[in-house]
């Protein structure tokens, strides 16, 4: 399990929770049959939730802010986890739309093992292909923290070699192929398994990314 870290760990940790079981809501909704009764019943609970989750002061994200998680003290080195950004919407963990994913450096590779669900399924027992697509574009991000800048996603092509299996673990590991000037050209793959380099690979990714200057 990875650090947590952040002006308010225990909020954090409590709003990954909620996610948690708004996340379980999703996938039971779509792996299970319901009767209308049942979907009453949820609907008007989660219809007296929405108030309570809005009582608080709206939330500004701020360049600077946003740019200060980018600026890692001491990139993590290999067999440590990435701190957690918890608002992200594809891995992090308090956003109910995301796949929680605990990101770790593996040598120069940012690598993550994930078990994809129920809502997931795009063809019967396999993962839709833009899923996949989405978790190779945050884990490229990863390799920004490694190297310290940032960089926005200019390019991604990803090649289905094979089906990407739901209800089993599957990796992915993404690494930094090469810098011309701006751009950081970044490729990637996703194996069969929890072992990075073993196992049978699903699909491979190659990315441009253009680094930009950050607010000092």
């Amino acid at each position: 399990m990875s650090a947590v870290t952040g002006p308010n760990p225990d909020i954090d940790l409590a709003r990954s929770a909620v996610a948690d079981r708004i996340r379980d809501l999703s996938h039971a909704l779509m792996q299970f049959e319901q009767n209308h009764d049942d979907l009453a019943s949820i609907e008007a609970q989660l219809a007296a939730l929405v108030p309570v989750a809005q009582k608080g002061p709206a939330k500004r994200r701020e360049l600077e802010a946003w740019a200060e998680d980018r600026h890692e003290t001491h990139p993590p080195v290999h067999g440590e986890f990435f701190p957690p950004h918890y608002d992200r919407p594809v891995s992090g963990a308090a956003n109910p739309w995301s796949i929680p994913l605990e990101v770790y450096r593996h040598g120069d590779q940012p690598t993550c093992t994930v078990t994809l669900r129920a809502a997931h399924e795009g063809a019967p027992e396999r993962s839709h292909g833009g899923v996949v697509s989405a978790i190779f574009d945050d884990v490229c991000g990863y390799v920004l923290a490694m190297e310290q800048v940032m960089a926005f996603t200019a390019y991604l092509k990803v090649d289905y070699k094979a089906g990407t299996p739901i209800h089993e673990p599957i990796t992915f590991s993404v690494w930094l192929d090469r810098q011309e000037g701006r751009k950081m050209f970044i490729r990637g793959e996703c194996r069969r398994g929890e072992t990075p380099g073993d196992g049978e690979i699903l699909t491979t990714c190659d990315a441009l990314f253009l680094r930009i200057d950050l607010p000092n």
